[in-house]
């Protein structure tokens, strides 16, 4: 995110997150973050993740009920 203030700022759109579960964002996702991260100081890449819904789910939170994918 040292890359510059808009690239910073546009991290924060609602398009660009996800809820999950605290365990797994601090864990696995985050090696993964930081691998992806490695990549792009060496790289001109292209990143586009999303949630997979279905049926095995892990809830839903807010008073909107955003779906918690089960799967990335």
């Amino acid at each position: 995110m040292k890359y510059n203030s808009v690239a910073m700022s546009e991290s924060f759109y609602m398009s660009n997150m996800s809820p999950q579960n605290p365990s797994f964002n601090r864990g696995i996702w985050k090696r993964l973050e930081s691998l992806v991260r490695g990549w792009g100081e060496k790289f001109e890449i292209y990143v586009s993740t999303a949630g997979v819904l279905g049926s095995n789910n892990l809830g839903a939170i807010g008073k909107n009920r955003v779906t918690i994918p089960s799967d990335y």
